[in-house]
């Protein structure tokens, strides 16, 4: 779905850690560092081509999938405004954040919206819970970061996130 021409999806939680950002390439002009999305998450899949893991067939995977107990907290990497709240699709429960300049971050399949459409959101504000809602096979926060509406690797742009899935 195009919102304001930004594709909607989503993905984060957590504590409030001050990281810098990997790259300048990625650097978005949100400011000089984000917040770790959520807690003690497990990369269960990466950016890239993969197969789904429910229709069992070979698609582009937008973001990162986190997996993360029912529940956890998510939180804003940024300050933005929120400008999709609400459920879509095979995303579930979504939240996408305006970042400016072109970014936005999508955090999807969240059990619980702490957010609504035209919030003004700081880095390390709760903004949702993960879930498993839309098409999920257990609790996980899947985030997407775009800049135009394209979407960027997470783990080349944020270092919080490491670099192979585990488990």
């Amino acid at each position: 779905m195009l919102f304001r021409g930004f594709l909607i999806a989503a993905l984060c939680c957590c504590p409030l850690i001050v990281i810098q950002p990997a790259s300048a390439a990625a650097d978005p002009p949100i400011a000089s560092s984000v917040v770790f999305p959520i807690l003690n998450p497990r990369l269960s899949s990466k950016f890239g081509s993969r197969n789904h893991p429910i229709k069992h067939t070979k698609r582009h995977h937008n973001g990162v999938d986190l997996a993360a107990p029912e529940n956890s907290h998510v939180r804003a990497i940024a300050s933005g405004r929120v400008i999709f709240a609400d459920t879509y699709s095979g995303y579930g429960k979504l939240v996408s954040i305006d970042h400016g300049g072109g970014y936005v971050s999508m955090y999807g399949h969240l059990s619980e919206i702490r957010a609504n459409i035209g919030d003004q959101v700081k880095a390390g504000d709760l903004i949702g819970r993960v879930g498993s809602t839309g098409l999920a096979t257990g609790p996980h926060l899947h985030f997407e970061w775009r800049k135009d509406g394209e979407p960027l690797d997470p783990l080349k742009a944020f270092p919080f996130f490491t670099a192979e899935p585990q488990g």
